[in-house]
């Protein structure tokens, strides 16, 4: 078993400090009163870390229900796609009240912060899969670019966070509007059905403007991809302005970024080189990919938590380029002798058995790590990670006066110690 954590990374876990800034105004203005609310309404007995895993087990439900009513991306019952919603936003809800449960009980650290954001990168996959299905264009080309989009997004913030030491949330992000927006839209399609989003926005909008002669599900895809570059960008704007105030190499900081592209391409041009991924095999292609990108991310927010150098590459990118290459090796040699011997030989088959053989062993080497990180941060810091083992005495419930610290710019911002600041996510759509 590979040792994540060593002795001589215990005192920087002991000292680390979460920092977060959000500027999202309907975050401000509106789901955080809410937030607020509800986290007073959970029992002080009840572990941050708990809250988090509920309401992730709500997503894992609803990618099941999508397997067992439409494996290969058919239409699924109107109930289901709004169901999806309801559950999608159970989490967004569940997910920012964990670090304000956190401090009501004194039980915040390290492993709240990697439990909560390991969660939030393998959502990232399950959210897209069902927005994808809602959308009518699972089994398409698109659809592999529009997710990749979104895990480059997640994984930029992530960088952004490993050098900046402070996550940042701009304006409009992915854990706020972005799914807000996938509520409104799975809602939306269990009432209309996913053709709905194949009409042409001039059909939408009664016009016959030849600009506007594409489908709405373009207008969807092309919209998340614009709001990733954009967060995109901002993230690299924060790298460098850190950069530039601590004299810091931004060239060897710009290193963390190649190997994700790289990932990201050899993925599309591994999809494209299949004769039956694209149309048959998708969702547990999509699946191994979130959690090989799911164990890069949380080795990023370990390492930074850890004070530890910058994880590039991971054995599990070295599962992904093996399979691949030997899939599209193997694929290729498999059609010649469907052809030449008959039905008898099903490419899709074939390849639906080995996506989802590399679906269970990506799963179980991400346990692996999961596991490890989890027991050990429990044992150093003497928790448990589902229930509060040293509850704390003298508990209030949402403090009132938020507490400052200094940005990587010098100017104000809110702490993370402070009751107004809930332990925010990254994007993950």
């Amino acid at each position: 078993m590979i040792e994540y954590i060593k002795d001589s990374d215990i005192k920087a876990l002991k000292k680390y400090k979460y920092s977060s800034v959000d500027k999202s105004l309907i975050q401000k203005y509106i789901l955080n009163p809410y937030w607020c609310w509800l986290v007073e309404k959970v029992p002080l007995w009840v572990a941050p870390n708990l809250i988090t895993l509920s309401g992730f087990l709500f997503m894992v439900f609803s990618v099941g229900m999508l397997i067992i009513y439409g494996s290969n991306w058919e239409q699924v019952p109107g109930w289901l796609y709004v169901s999806w919603g309801i559950n999608l936003f159970i989490y967004q809800s569940l997910d920012a009240i964990d670090g304000k449960q956190a401090r009501r009980t004194g039980s915040s650290g390290p492993l709240g912060e990697l439990f909560d954001h390991g969660c939030d990168a393998i959502n990232t996959t399950l959210a897209f899969i069902c927005v994808l299905s809602a959308l009518g264009i699972g089994n398409t080309f698109l659809s592999v670019f529009t997710i990749l989009a979104a895990l480059t997004n997640f994984y930029v913030s992530s960088w952004e966070t490993y050098h900046t030491h402070t996550l940042f949330l701009s304006y409009i992000s992915g854990p706020v509007e972005g799914i807000l927006s996938a509520c409104m839209l799975l809602t939306i399609t269990g009432f209309t059905g996913p053709q709905f989003w194949s009409q042409t926005v001039n059909q939408l909008l009664g016009t016959n403007n030849e600009n506007l002669n594409f489908p709405l599900f373009v207008f969807v895809c092309s919209t998340i991809a614009v709001m990733a570059l954009f967060n995109v960008v901002c993230s690299s704007i924060n790298v460098v302005n850190y950069t530039k105030n601590h004299n810091e190499s931004l060239a060897k900081k710009s290193l963390g970024i190649i190997p994700h592209i790289f990932l990201c391409a050899f993925v599309m041009l591994w999809s494209k080189s299949s004769s039956t991924l694209i149309d048959k095999n998708l969702i547990p292609f999509y699946l191994f990919i979130g959690f090989c990108f799911g164990h890069q991310v949380g080795l990023i927010i370990l390492n930074h938590v850890a004070k530890k150098s910058f994880p590039y590459w991971n054995r599990m990118y070295n599962l992904v380029l093996v399979a691949g290459l030997t899939c599209m090796s193997v694929s290729t040699d498999f059609v010649g002798l469907a052809e030449k011997y008959g039905e008898g030989l099903n490419v899709a088959v074939f390849e639906r058995y080995v996506m989802w053989g590399l679906v269970a062993i990506s799963f179980m080497m991400y346990m692996e790590f999961a596991l490890y990180v989890i027991n050990r941060l429990c044992g150093i810091f003497d928790i448990n990670c589902l229930s509060i083992k040293h509850p704390k005495t003298n508990v209030n419930t949402v403090a009132e006066k938020p507490v400052y610290t200094v940005g990587v710019d010098g100017k104000k911002l809110i702490s993370p110690e402070s009751p107004l600041v809930s332990r925010r996510r990254r994007n993950r759509m």
